[in-house]
C-alpha cells in the first residue's frame, strides 16, 4: 500500500504476501488478523450513541497518516454525494503544517476531532467485537453507555507495481471506475425595500415569537448586500483570477464524475507528463478508499506527511448519505460558518429527494431554509430566464449570480417561506418606497395572485402557490425583463456574455451585462416594477367598481402587462447609473427605487432622471 512517509518511524505491515491480509498498525501495536482478501485495518475504541436514535459513533485515536490510507474527502469528483465537501484550501493546509512543524517547543496541539463516515456500499465490510468479551457487537445493541470495542474494516486497496508504466497503471485503475450516470442536476432575507411575511395569508400567527421577529427581513428595509459581482464595473467583486495556465491534472478537482469517465475513456491523459500522470493515478487510488472525511480534511492533509500525529476520530461507520450530509452542514454552519452557497449546493444538488426528506425537518430546525433552497434550485435548473446563472461556489460551474443573494433579494418574494418547521406555507408582503407617505402602501402577494389559486382556504392557497404557480409567474415576470434588455446587451445574449467570476474585467459584452445582472439591482427593479403593476391593477379595478383581489390573470397576460410597464425604462438608466460601495446605504437604495418609480409611472423620462440626479453619469 502506498504511503507518503515523514520523519517518524513508518508503520509496519504485519504480513505482506500474495493472498494474505496486510495488517497495518503502528510499530508499537501490531496484531495479525486471520487471512482475508484485501487489507484489514483494526482499531480499538468506544462505541456509543449520543441519543437513543442517533447514529452509532465510535471514538478512536488515529494518526492522520493511518487514516489517510483508507479515508478520502468526498468532493464533487466522488461518486456521491456530488459537491459534498469544499475543495481543500492550500493556504489553510500550510498554516496547519506550520502550526505543528515550526513549534520548536513541541507543545502545539489541535485537540479537536476529525469526523469520518463510510461509503454506504462499504459498510458491510465493517465488523465490531466487544473488546472485553470477545463476542460480536451488534450495532443495534449499542446505546448511550460507551462500549469498548474492536473495529475491523476490510477493503481492497490498489497496490501499484512501480515497474509498470504510469499510463498502464492508470489504465488498470480506469477499468474499475464505476460506470454510473451523471446526476440530473449538475452544473438571501428581504429585497431592497420592505418584504415581510404575510401571516394572515399563511398561518394567521407566526409559529413562535422568535419566528415572528426574524422571518421576512428588517422592517426598515435594511438588507444584506453580500451578492457577488453587484458592485458594478466601477468596483467589481475581485478574487484571485483563475486565468493562470494550469496543467490538465491540476484542473482535476474541477471535473465531475462523468467528465473523469470521459477522460479515461478517451485516454487523453496519455500525452501528459509524469507529474500529471502521478496526480491522476493517485486520484484514482483515492477513489477506492471506503472512508469519507466529513470534517477535518485540512488537518489530515497538513499532518499526514509529517509523522505520526494522532487525532481523536469520531467514526460513523453506518450513517447513510443523508446523515453524513447533515453532519457536514451542522458542523460547518456554527463556529466557523461555511459559505452559504456551499450549503445551498449541498441541499439543492447533493442529495436525492428521498435522502433529503430524511433530514429536512432537522435542517429546518437548524436554520437552513430547505424549501426556499429547493425553490432557488428550480430557478437554477429548470427553463426560465435565470437557468444556469446561479453561482453556488462549486468547482467547474459557469454561474455568476450569487445564489444566496438571489434567493434573498429576488426569489424569496415569489416563493415565500415555510417557517422554522418547514411546514407552514407563508407568502410575502412588500412596498417599494418606505419613506414617502404617498407611496407607502404595502401589497400582499395573496392580494395580487391569490385569485389564481383554485384552493379555498388561505393555507391551501399558499401551499398551491408554492407547489408551482409561483414559478410560472416568476418566469413570466423575468421573461418580460429579459425580452426588454436582451437586444441592448444588458441581459446576456449567450453564455459567452456571462460575466466571469473573479475576473476584474471581461469582454465589453460581459462588462455591460453587469450593469443590470446583480442581485441587488435585480431585486430593486423587481420590487419597483411589481409595485407599479400592483398600483395600476388596483386603480383600474376601482374604476370598474371591482375588487382587484378577486381578479385573475394568466402568466401570459401578466408578462404582457410587465412588458408594457417596462417600455419607458431604457437601458441607459442602468448603464449610466454610478454604483459604488455606497450601494449598501438604505438612502441610496431609496433614491434608486424612487428614480425607477418616477420613470415607470411616466412622471419623468430617463433623461430627466439622469439630469436631475448625481447618481448618474453626466
Amino acid at each position: 500500500m502506498h504511503r507518503s512517509g515523514g520523519g517518524a518511524s513508518p508503520r509496519v505491515p504485519a504480513a505482506q504476501t500474495a493472498g494474505v491480509t496486510v495488517r497495518w498498525e503502528s510499530a508499537a501495536n501490531i496484531r495479525v488478523l486471520p487471512p482475508l482478501i484485501g487489507v484489514t485495518v483494526e482499531y480499538t475504541g468506544f462505541a456509543f450513541r449520543q441519543n437513543e436514535n442517533a447514529p452509532l459513533q465510535i471514538s478512536l485515536v488515529l494518526a492522520t497518516c493511518d487514516l489517510d490510507e483508507w479515508a478520502r474527502v468526498p468532493t464533487r469528483l466522488s461518486n456521491r454525494p456530488q459537491g459534498f465537501q469544499r475543495a481543500a484550501v492550500k493556504g489553510h493546509i500550510a498554516e496547519i503544517e506550520r502550526f505543528f512543524q515550526q513549534d520548536l517547543s513541541h507543545t502545539n496541539a489541535s485537540p479537536t476531532s476529525i469526523l469520518v463516515g463510510l461509503a454506504p456500499e462499504a459498510q458491510e465490510l465493517v465488523s465490531l467485537v466487544d473488546a472485553d468479551s470477545g463476542e460480536e457487537l451488534r450495532p443495534d445493541t449499542v446505546g448511550t453507555v460507551p462500549v469498548r470495542c474492536q473495529l475491523a474494516l476490510k477493503f481492497d486497496p490498489w497496490l501499484p507495481d512501480e515497474g509498470t508504466p504510469l499510463v498502464d497503471q492508470i489504465g488498470e485503475l480506469a477499468s474499475v471506475v464505476e460506470a454510473r450516470s451523471e446526476p440530473q442536476h449538475e452544473e438571501a432575507d428581504a429585497s431592497e425595500a420592505d418584504i415581510d411575511d404575510d401571516v394572515e395569508w399563511g398561518a394567521g400567527v407566526p409559529e413562535s415569537a422568535a419566528e415572528g421577529l426574524n422571518e421576512g427581513g428588517d422592517s426598515d428595509g435594511n438588507v444584506d448586500d453580500s451578492d457577488d459581482g453587484d458592485a458594478g464595473p466601477s468596483q467589481p467583486d475581485v478574487s484571485e483570477s483563475d486565468d493562470a495556465e494550469i496543467s490538465p491534472a491540476e484542473a482535476l478537482h474541477l471535473y465531475s464524475y462523468a467528465e473523469l469517465r470521459d477522460l479515461l475513456a478517451t485516454k487523453a491523459y496519455e500525452s501528459w507528463d509524469d507529474t500529471d500522470l502521478v496526480r491522476l493515478r493517485d486520484l484514482l487510488v483515492d477513489e477506492r478508499k471506503p472512508g469519507l472525511i466529513i470534517d477535518g480534511q485540512h488537518r489530515v492533509a497538513a499532518t499526514r506527511n509529517i509523522g505520526e500525529v494522532p487525532f481523536i476520530v469520531s467514526f460513523l461507520p453506518f450513517a447513510n448519505w443523508a446523515e453524513l450530509a447533515f453532519q457536514f452542514i451542522v458542523n460547518n454552519s456554527s463556529a466557523k460558518k461555511v459559505d452559504e452557497n456551499l450549503l445551498f449546493a449541498i441541499v439543492g444538488q447533493s442529495l436525492e429527494p428521498e435522502q433529503l426528506s430524511e433530514i429536512e425537518g432537522r435542517l429546518n430546525r437548524s436554520g437552513i431554509k430547505v424549501n426556499l433552497i429547493k425553490a432557488s434550485m428550480r430557478v437554477h435548473l429548470e427553463a426560465n430566464p435565470f437557468a444556469g446563472m446561479l453561482k453556488t461556489n462549486t468547482p467547474g460551474e459557469k454561474g455568476f449570480l450569487d445564489a444566496t443573494a438571489m434567493q434573498k433579494k429576488v426569489i424569496e418574494l415569489w416563493y415565500g417561506s415555510k417557517g422554522s418547521s418547514g411546514t407552514v406555507a407563508t407568502l410575502k408582503k412588500f412596498r417599494a418606497i418606505t419613506d414617502d407617505p404617498g407611496r407607502s402602501k404595502e401589497f400582499r402577494m395573496v392580494d395580487l395572485f391569490g385569485a389564481n389559486c383554485s384552493a379555498l382556504t388561505v393555507r391551501e392557497k399558499a401551499e398551491e402557490w408554492q407547489d408551482g404557480l409561483w414559478f410560472e409567474y416568476f418566469s413570466a415576470f423575468w421573461g418580460a425583463v429579459r425580452d426588454k434588455y436582451l437586444a441592448d446587451g444588458l441581459w446576456p445574449q449567450s453564455i459567452d456574455a456571462w460575466p466571469r467570476v473573479g475576473v476584474r474585467s471581461g469582454s465589453p459584452d460581459q462588462d455591460k451585462v453587469q450593469s443590470l445582472m446583480g442581485a441587488t439591482i435585480l431585486g430593486m427593479l423587481q420590487i419597483s416594477v411589481l409595485q407599479r403593476w400592483a398600483e395600476r391593477r388596483e386603480d383600474r379595478a376601482l374604476e370598474d367598481g371591482e375588487d382587484f383581489k378577486t381578479l385573475t390573470i394568466t402568466p401570459v397576460q401578466f408578462r404582457d402587462q410587465i412588458a408594457n410597464i417596462l417600455k419607458p425604462l431604457s437601458s441607459d438608466f442602468f448603464t449610466e447609473y454610478i454604483r459604488s460601495g455606497a450601494d449598501a446605504s438604505k438612502q441610496v437604495k431609496q433614491v434608486f427605487i424612487r428614480a425607477l418609480m418616477d420613470v415607470l409611472a411616466n412622471r419623468k423620462s430617463v433623461a430627466q432622471v439622469r439630469a436631475s440626479s448625481d447618481s448618474f453619469k453626466s
